[in-house]
């Protein structure tokens, strides 16, 4: 393989995983966006799945349940505590 059909071949390579990316970007912010609203018409197996999805680390410490949120979920609960994000 030529130096110019290896560079083609690592742009390619380059612009799906970008695409890849902004539509797995697309999915997470749909799902920030409406995780609430699905999650409380949701069905068991619906609410476990997004519980799965976006907490680890869950536990039960005196009647009161505590978890982390698993990345990208975290950058996002972070971000939306400054003013930028506050309606």
């Amino acid at each position: 393989m030529s130096q110019r059909q290896d560079l083609a071949h690592q742009i390619d390579a380059y612009a799906k995983a970008n695409t890849n990316f902004y539509e797995t970007a697309e999915l997470i912010l749909k799902l920030a966006v409406n995780a609430e609203k699905v999650f409380l018409h949701g069905d068991t197996e619906v609410r476990r799945n997004i519980l799965k999805l976006v907490l680890w680390n869950c536990t039960l410490t005196s009647g009161k349940p505590h978890w982390e949120y698993k990345k990208p979920f975290a950058e996002l609960v972070e971000g939306s505590k400054t003013a930028i994000w506050q309606p």
